[in-house]
């Protein structure tokens, strides 16, 4: 039953990351978009 709980745990963290990842590149493309209009 523990492994169940963890393996829940870890694919909670890594869909986390995964949205983490997607935020901080459309934020780090929005600021190069930025910095080529300027």
């Amino acid at each position: 039953m523990k492994t169940l709980d963890y393996a829940l745990i870890y694919q909670r963290i890594m869909d986390i990351l995964k949205y983490v990842k997607v935020l901080f590149f459309m934020h780090n493309s929005i600021f190069s978009i930025l910095y080529l209009l300027v």
